[in-house]
Parts: C-alpha cells; sequence; structure tokens
C-alpha cells in the first residue's frame, strides 16, 4: 500500500486463482472419470447380458429363472473389475505426488556419522581453506573464485566487501551448510566433509542474514528444541545479544509471541533474538552475518561489548558493512566479487581503505 502496488498484486492474485479454477475443474474431472467409467461398464455389461438372455430365452436355451441368475452373477463379477478401474486412476493421479518424492529421496543425505578418527574429539576451530570456487547455478557467475586462507584457533576475522562480494556463501561453505565445488576446506586439519553434520554444528554455528523466526514465543525461538541451559549460559547469551533491556520491558518476557516469521517484533530485536540463539550454543567457531545491520548505534556498541565477552577463547568469523564491528577484529578478509583482495591486520586494511577513499577538494 506505502507503493500504491495493490492493483499489481490484485492481477496478479485473479490471474492466479483463474488457473486454480481451471486446475480444480481437470483435477475433478479426472477424478470423477474412473467411477463414471466403471460404472457405464457394469451398465452396458449388465445391458448385454439381459439383451443375449432375451435371446436365449427365445430360443427355449434358457429359462427367466437363469437369465435372472446370470445377471446377478454378472453384477458381482464386475466389482473387482470396478475396483481396478478406481485403483488404477488413484494410482494415475498419485504419480506426480511419487515422482516429488523420489526426488527428494534421491538428494544426497547429509552425513550422520563421522570419520572414527575425528568422532570423539571437540573442534577446535583451526580452519584452512585452499583453492574455494562456487557457483550456485550451472553458467552463472562463480560466488567464490580460488579462495585461500587460514584462520587460527580464537583468532578473530572480519570477512568485508561490497554486496555480493560472497561474504554470506563463505560463511555457509564453512559452516556446513553447503558444499564447495572445487577446492578443499579443511577443519582441525580434517576435510569438512568428513563431519557428521550434527557434530559440525554443535561446534560451528551460523547466524545468517536470512535465519528464520517462527511462530511461539521469545523462549521458543531461542531455544529451537535445545535442552535447557545452564542458567549462567542463558543469562550471558541473553545480555550479550542485547536481548535482555527489551524482555524487561514487556509484560510477558520470553513468553512473549514472536508472531509469524517474528512480524510481531522490530528488525532490531528479531536480530537479537537470532543472536541470542547462536550464543546460547556456546559454539567453538561463531559465524556472524551483519549481526549489527538493524541495530542503532548505542544497541550495536552494547553488542559488540556483548560479543567480545561472548567470544573471549572461540574463533569470531563475522561477515559485515560497518566499521563498528571491526573493533572485535585483528584481521580483516577482503573480498571482491568473489576474489580474494587482501588478508592482513585489521590497521593495514585500513590504510588500504582510506587511500581508497574519494578526499574532498579543498576550497582554492
Amino acid at each position: 500500500k506505502a507503493n500504491l502496488a495493490e492493483g499489481l498484486f490484485q492481477r496478479r492474485w485473479d490471474i492466479v486463482a483463474d488457473h486454480f479454477g481451471v486446475a480444480s475443474g481437470t483435477q475433478r474431472k479426472w477424478s470423477e472419470l474412473p467411477g463414471a467409467l466403471s460404472a457405464f461398464l457394469i451398465q452396458l455389461v449388465t445391458v448385454l447380458v439381459v439383451i443375449i438372455g432375451i435371446f436365449q430365452i427365445s430360443a427355449g436355451m434358457m429359462t427367466s429363472g437363469a437369465m435372472i441368475a446370470v445377471i446377478m452373477l454378472t453384477g458381482r463379477a464386475m466389482v473387482p473389475v470396478s475396483t481396478a478401474i478406481s485403483t488404477i486412476g488413484k494410482v494415475y493421479q498419485l504419480l506426480p505426488q511419487f515422482n516429488g518424492l523420489a526426488s527428494i529421496l534421491g538428494s544426497m543425505a547429509e552425513r550422520q556419522v563421522s570419520d572414527p578418527a575425528i568422532g570423539q574429539r571437540e573442534i577446535a576451530g583451526l580452519i584452512a581453506a585452499r583453492g574455494l570456487t562456487h557457483r550456485f547455478d550451472e553458467g552463472a557467475e562463480p560466488a567464490l573464485i580460488d579462495l585461500t586462507f587460514s584462520i587460527k584457533p580464537g583468532e578473530k576475522v572480519a570477512l568485508i566487501g561490497r554486496s555480493g562480494s560472497g561474504k554470506s556463501t563463505a560463511l555457509a561453505l564453512l559452516a556446513g551448510m553447503i558444499e564447495p565445488q572445487s577446492g578443499s576446506l579443511t577443519i582441525d586439519g580434517h576435510a569438512i566433509s568428513q563431519y557428521a553434520s550434527a557434530q559440525l554444528r554443535r561446534s560451528i554455528v551460523l547466524c545468517s542474514q536470512d535465519a528464520a523466526l517462527f511462530e511461539g514465543t521469545l523462549w521458543e525461538n531461542i531455544l529451537l528444541g535445545l535442552p535447557e541451559p545452564a542458567p549462567e549460559l542463558a543469562e550471558r547469551a541473553i545480555r550479550c545479544a542485547g536481548l535482555d533491556a527489551f524482555v524487561a520491558r514487556t509484560a510477558q518476557g520470553y513468553m512473549r509471541k514472536v508472531g509469524p516469521r517474528g512480524s510481531a517484533l522490530s528488525g532490531g530485536q528479531k536480530q537479537a533474538v537470532l543472536l541470542a540463539r547462536a550464543l546460547i550454543r556456546d559454539p567453538q567457531v561463531l559465524l556472524l552475518d551483519e549481526p549489527t545491520a538493524s541495530l542503532d548505534i548505542t544497541s550495536e556498541q552494547n553488542v559488540i561489548a556483548g560479543l567480545r565477552e561472548a567470544t573471549i577463547g572461540k574463533t569470531l568469523i563475522v561477515a559485515t558493512h560497518r566499521f563498528a564491528v571491526l573493533d572485535l577484529v585483528d584481521r580483516v578478509i577482503w573480498l571482491e566479487d568473489g576474489k580474494l583482495v587482501a588478508d592482513r591486520p585489521k590497521h593495514e586494511v585500513l590504510a588500504m581503505l582510506a587511500r581508497q577513499t574519494p578526499q574532498p577538494a579543498r576550497a582554492a
């Protein structure tokens, strides 16, 4: 409504409704066809039996009682035929669903068991990428091209670059959400594919831009099925995410409903809930994608201070456009068009950015 777009979406709705009506009529026609065909076949056979019986009675080869018996037996004999026609029709209607299910079952399953050598180990957070290349669609421009870097346990690193430079893709690869199409990615010296998905995600948590909130309470959205954590851990995660001040102002507290996809919360409140969800899992490696994009300056400073506390001794990799977030890191990886531009200490990269920033013209 803010853009006077009601007419556009009403036209789209009309088109969808028309297609739905036509599809529903076609579906009814085909769903009713087996029943109609079965009834027609039974009636046709019955009529033929009666006609033949009349000629047989006229010829003296059959009595009226025999014809009645034949008609009754014919009706019973047609029951399996009717059932078979109905079953064939249902199978035909279910074929698209079976094909869709087959495509799901045919997709590659996530690994359920880690290799024996690493199954009992805790992930320390040593990450190494060699020649990572990834593209989402065949023929599309690659999101990452020959990306190579290494991150030590406990290191704080920022990924910077323009929108579309590959920062979010790099984080998704590090979290094991997608697989690289070429190159290698190792965690603690082992290929990421050797880890079971559950083991990997217990120690490496991604808080992405497109993470979703679900219908329910704040507390349910923070835990998402996680067992009740220790009170100290829960208190620290909520405080470091900047969610405690918001909850303190609400009468329902953590039992407040967030609405479908978090529609009852503001952008900053949604981001705080998502950040609390990541911190309460206490991961060894924390991956953040624009964690303060929806926050005001004061809230951003509070969250930065909270993240500094929550990531002591942890590996932190944060993709950001906000210079304030760089206070958390000591090293910056600069990406442009999926390629590595620089991987240096923070002060060197900031100096490079300062040299690229156009200077205002001086007055004569």
